[in-house]
């Protein structure tokens, strides 16, 4: 039996070992958030494959899609094939995802996919699809799956993707990262034109810091923001001083979905806002 001091070395460096191979690369899958979207990371500024500058290498990635140049078509079905060139390379990976540039959130559903290559992730109201497993494969990789589009009346959304080619060294020197995105919007033809029943506006989105409703100076709204579990962040009662806007500071908000409801003669409004 080895001495206690022994047993407390090899587990040391059985803990070192499982880190080590852990940073040294996202074989099975990033974690979510790395697809270099407005608020997020990439695999190059999440510290993992940062030899050298993000989209610098030589290699050819690209957004291969069958949605109309006129746009989608809401309900409809269509293929996403993520695709990247990158002579001498060893392994390939990619995350991607789709997001409504008017609310920030994620747009369609993805469907109809091998899950012995590719898997979902979600966080913060937004799904993303990206590899399980890294293609062994030299010079080149593509992905393909198929992409729901959203109900009528989401508008214009952008598909936004990160790639990753590794030379498989057994460290993260040397790779590749490239950042691409794609913006598609809704087809005029079939858009739903739906319409605030109150003439205000919410801004920005995704929320940041601070949050703004802007409203006519006569209208003096109601307003409530609600986390999902209910609980109330803000509330503002009707004031009789005659204003347009109110600064809502967000702060200290937790990252996640909310749902902003106003209320005015007689009539109410809500919708869910993402918090970064």
């Amino acid at each position: 039996m080895f001495p206690p001091k022994t047993l407390y070395a090899f587990f040391l460096l059985f803990c070192f070992l499982g880190m080590f191979s852990h940073l040294v690369s996202y074989s099975d899958g990033p974690p979510p958030g790395r697809t270099a979207a407005p608020g997020e990371l990439s695999c190059y500024n999440g510290y993992c494959h940062n030899s050298f500058p993000l989209n610098s290498g030589p290699a050819l990635a690209e957004l291969r899609t069958d949605i109309p140049a006129g746009g989608y078509v809401p309900g409809s079905t269509y293929t996403i094939r993520p695709f990247i060139s990158s002579p001498g390379m060893k392994r390939f990976g990619f995350q991607l995802q789709v997001v409504e540039e008017a609310t920030g959130l994620g747009a369609g559903q993805f469907i109809g996919f091998d899950t012995t290559q590719l898997q979902l992730l979600q966080e913060m109201g937004r799904t993303y699809i990206t590899h399980s497993l890294a293609q062994a494969r030299d010079d080149s990789a593509a992905w393909e799956f198929e992409w729901q589009a959203p109900a009528s009346g989401r508008g214009s959304i952008t598909v936004y993707a990160a790639f990753v080619a590794a030379n498989f060294n057994g460290n993260r020197a040397g790779d590749y990262v490239y950042t691409r995105n794609l913006g598609i919007a809704e087809d005029p033809q079939t858009a739903l034109q739906t319409q605030n029943p109150l003439p205000l506006s919410i801004y920005p989105l995704p929320v940041g810091e601070v949050l703004f409703v802007e409203f006519p100076a006569g209208l003096n709204p109601a307003i409530e923001v609600k986390d999902l579990r209910g609980q109330s962040m803000y509330r503002r009662v009707p004031s009789r001083q005659e204003v347009s806007s109110c600064r809502i500071d967000t702060r200290l908000w937790p990252a996640g979905l909310y749902v902003i409801r106003l209320t005015a003669r007689g009539k109410s409004w809500s919708r869910k806002v993402l918090k970064l």
